[in-house]
């Protein structure tokens, strides 16, 4: 979901003195990504939530009461002083607008849902997250997989190390992450040592290959702190809904005992679920 919304931002950024141009650019996304895209415009432009159907009969009302504005005031109307006005004269579910600048808000709004330490986003972002992508998955009938990640022996590296130590091997990983990930996909810090890629589109097959890879870059990397040198290296487990799981609270369960089991076989490994986890 974050992917989508930041690139309507963008193109309401890039486009803002050409509404023509900004406009062909969201009917090509809603002809990929469907009428979603309609309700996360909206939500960007008024922080409310709207339904699908409901977003998109709303945003050709918008439309149709800019035409109004601009053909009574004799003047071109901008997309931003209709949606205003609309929701305040024509739906009213805003009384008292307040005017702010959309890249100072998201930015406000970012840091509420990231993690300080790591720079991924934080459990709360998570949890609507992995909503979010589930429901997207049983509507397109795709897939989405799910990484859980933990760093091995981290209590050891506190001992050793102490808790700045454990922290900057916490923000290092992380900014390992952000690297290795896809565009689409969505790194969250779950707690404490324990970090999650939600993979859209995934098959748990690409999901392993994009899960080696992080463990790979990790187990290369030298951390360096207070001019000590150490080693550290993660342990993950992979779920995919459908295959795993059909609620968000199952394959989260399914990752985390592929974690287990990633760690009972010596660490320093991924493995993706199998029935037979649970078995073990």
């Amino acid at each position: 979901m974050e992917p989508l919304r930041n690139s309507i931002i963008g193109h309401l950024n890039h486009h803002v003195d050409n509404e023509e141009k900004f406009h062909q650019e969201l009917q090509r996304m809603v002809k990929k990504e469907g009428d979603e895209i309609y309700s996360l415009l909206l939500n960007i432009l008024t922080n409310e939530s709207f339904s699908s159907s409901e977003a998109r009969k709303t945003w050709q009302n918008i439309r149709s009461h800019q035409k109004s504005m601009s053909d009574a005031l004799g003047r071109p109307v901008s997309l931003m002083t209709a949606t205003c006005d609309y929701f305040s004269t024509i739906r009213k579910i805003m009384k008292i607008p307040k005017l702010i600048e959309l890249k100072a808000f998201e930015e406000t709004t970012r840091s509420s849902y990231s993690d300080g330490l790591t720079g991924l986003f934080n459990r709360r972002y998570f949890d609507s997250a992995l909503t979010s992508e589930i429901k997207r998955a049983q509507r397109y009938k795709s897939e989405v997989s799910l990484l859980f990640m933990d760093l091995d022996h981290f209590k050891n590296l506190n001992d050793t190390y102490g808790h700045q130590g454990g922290d900057h091997a916490l923000k290092s990983v992380g900014a390992i992450i952000q690297d290795q990930k896809r565009t689409e996909d969505i790194g969250c810090r779950y707690g404490g040592e324990e970090l999650i890629l939600i993979l859209p589109q995934t098959t748990k097959v690409k999901s392993l290959i994009l899960a080696e890879r992080v463990r790979k870059a990790v187990e290369k990397m030298s951390f360096n702190f207070n001019g000590q040198s150490f080693k550290v290296t993660l342990s993950g487990g992979i779920a995919n809904y459908p295959v795993d799981a059909q609620e968000k609270e199952d394959l989260l369960k399914c990752a985390d005992l592929a974690v287990y089991e990633a760690k009972r076989k010596g660490r320093n490994k991924i493995f993706p679920y199998a029935a037979r986890t649970e078995q073990n």
